[in-house]
C-alpha cells in the first residue's frame, strides 16, 4: 500500500499543467518531436547511489532478434483509467534474484523534480504496508521526473528503500522507444541495477531481507495494489519479460539488440513470464512463456509496437 497519504496525480492530471512535457509520436511508433522538454544523451543518475558503465559482451543467445518485417502490436495507455491486471503471484519476485524487462514510448513524462509517483511502468504490490516493488517514474521517495525501480525488503516500513536506484539523463528523456531493465541481485554481488537502453546506469549495494509474499498484486500502466490505484502511465509498452535470475550485463545489451529489440523465446533459459502483447485484439493479453494472463482494463489499446517478428 501507499507510504504517503498525498500522491502525485495521475499523468492525466498533469499533462496540461506546467512544467510536464509532451512527446509527440507517428502512428507506426517511431519517435518524434517534444513540445516543451529536450532530448540529450545518457549520463549518470543525480542518484547519490547511481553508477553508470556501458554495455559489452555476448548475451544469452536464446531469444532471437526480429527480421521477417512483420512489426508486432504494443499496449497504449490513456494516462488516466488505463491499467493491465494480471493474476497476483510472487513468482515475478523470486528470493534468489530477477530482472524485469519492457519497451517503453512515453507520450508524456512528469518533468517535476518534486518528490512523488509519476508515472508506472510494470509494479508488483502487496496490500501490506510498504514492501512493494516498483518501476517507473517517480515513487513515494524519489523525483517524479527520475526513472526509478524501487526495491522494499521484508518487515513493513522500517525496511523500505528510501533511496531507489534511479536515472535522469541530462536535458530529459528524449521522445521516441527505450529499454529499461531492472536488476534484483539478492545474492552473490548483491546489487539493485537499473539498465537504459542496453547501458548500466544506476546501482547500489541490497542490504534487507527480500519481500516474500505467495500472493502480490502485479500491474503495468497504473501503481495498484488492489485498494488504491495511482499514479498512470501514457504511452505504449512492448515486450514484456521477466527472468528468475539476475541477468549479467551482456545479456540485457543483447536484448536491446542496438535499439532494434528482440523477440523473446519460451524457451529462453531462466525466463519466468513474458508477454508480446501481439494479440492485436479483444481485451486480454497471453504469456508466450509462463502463465499470467493479463487483463486489460477501459483505457488500454492495441497499437504498432518496435519489436519485430523472427
Amino acid at each position: 500500500m501507499p507510504r504517503v497519504k498525498h500522491l502525485a496525480l495521475p499523468l492525466a492530471g498533469l499533462a496540461l499543467l506546467p512544467g510536464c512535457f509532451i512527446l509527440f509520436h507517428d502512428p507506426e511508433g517511431g519517435g518524434g518531436q517534444s513540445a516543451g522538454g529536450t532530448g540529450g544523451t545518457i549520463s549518470t543518475s543525480s542518484s547519490s547511489s547511481a553508477t553508470a558503465a556501458q554495455s559489452s559482451g555476448s548475451g544469452s543467445g536464446s531469444v532471437s532478434v526480429g527480421t521477417g518485417g512483420n512489426v508486432g502490436t504494443a499496449v497504449q495507455f490513456d494516462g488516466a483509467t488505463g491499467i493491465i491486471g494480471f493474476p497476483s503471484t510472487g513468482a515475478f519476485t523470486p528470493t534468489s534474484g530477477f530482472t524485469w524487462e519492457l519497451w517503453f514510448l512515453a507520450d508524456v513524462i512528469p518533468n517535476k523534480s518534486m518528490i512523488g509517483l509519476g508515472a508506472t511502468l510494470f509494479g508488483v504490490m502487496d496490500g501490506a504496508p510498504c514492501e512493494d516493488i516498483y518501476l517507473g517514474f517517480g515513487s513515494e521517495v524519489s523525483p517524479q521526473n527520475e526513472l526509478t525501480f524501487l526495491v522494499d525488503g521484508s518487515g513493513g516500513c522500517n525496511f523500505r528503500d528510501p533511496d531507489p536506484v534511479r536515472f535522469l539523463p541530462m536535458g530529459g528523456f528524449s521522445s521516441g522507444w527505450h529499454h529499461v531493465a531492472a536488476v534484483a541481485e539478492y545474492q552473490g554481488t548483491k546489487q539493485i541495477q537499473l539498465y537504459f537502453d542496453g547501458s548500466l546506469v544506476a546501482a547500489k549495494d541490497w542490504t534487507r531481507t527480500p519481500v516474500n509474499r505467495p500472493t502480490m498484486a502485479v500491474t503495468a500502466g497504473q501503481w495498484s495494489d488492489s485498494v488504491s490505484s495511482a499514479a498512470a502511465f501514457k504511452g505504449r509498452i512492448d515486450e514484456l519479460r521477466i527472468y528468475g535470475v539476475a541477468l549479467p550485463q551482456p545479456a540485457i545489451a543483447d536484448h536491446y539488440a542496438m535499439g532494434a529489440g528482440t523477440f523473446g523465446l519460451g524457451s529462453d533459459p531462466n525466463i519466468v513470464a513474458g508477454w508480446h502483447f501481439d494479440e492485436g485484439m479483444g481485451d486480454m493479453v497471453l504469456p508466450f512463456a509462463g502463465s499470467g494472463q493479463g487483463t486489460m482494463k477501459l483505457g488500454v489499446t492495441w497499437v504498432p509496437g518496435i519489436v519485430m517478428h523472427p
